[in-house]
């Protein structure tokens, strides 16, 4: 099965959005991109979050 974001690479893991599904639709570096980009607004939010307390 090829990536349903790239479709490009071999998928090799789960969707995130689909938590009860086992089948793999996504590959490594779409996974990893994903992961890139949530922990930015993770990152981002938190950065926000102490500047309003001080």
């Amino acid at each position: 099965m090829v990536c349903k974001i790239c479709y490009k690479e071999k998928a090799t893991l789960p969707d995130r959005n689909k938590p009860w599904s086992k089948r793999k639709e996504i590959c490594s570096k779409c996974h990893q991109d994903r992961l890139k980009s949530d922990l930015k607004v993770i990152i981002k939010d938190n950065i926000k979050r102490s500047v309003k307390e001080s």
